[in-house]
């Protein structure tokens, strides 16, 4: 990502756009309706996922026998996020920070 985001500072032809997963789990329709605007496609209201839709059988669970479709949801990571040890967050806030707040993330701070 680093490297596409240098490539795009540094030529004003590239057309590049983000959009953070959190976002898109915040606000689903308004995201996916962003992307299709910027790739150039009409935005249908039945691209999302909705109750009523039929999933097949192989996208049904995940791993853990949760569901993963339906409805969405933008606090899946909250526990994971509070298990980070200090070390870690150190590590990443080292390898990562920079871009991390470029893309729109906050680095988390120590406990």
């Amino acid at each position: 990502m680093r490297a596409a985001l240098e490539d795009a500072d540094a030529d004003p032809g590239i057309r590049l756009r983000h959009w953070r997963f959190e976002a898109l789990l915040d606000n689903p329709e308004q995201i996916v309706s962003e992307i299709c605007n910027f790739c150039g496609l009409e935005y249908a209201h039945g691209i999302l996922p909705a109750k009523k839709d039929r999933i097949h059988l192989g996208a049904r669970y995940d791993a853990y026998n949760k569901r993963k479709w339906y409805p969405l949801r933008p606090d899946v990571n909250t526990q994971y996020l509070s298990e980070v040890s200090n070390e870690a967050l150190k590590i990443v806030t080292k390898h990562c920070g920079e871009l991390a707040e470029r893309m729109g993330y906050e680095v988390p701070q120590p406990k």
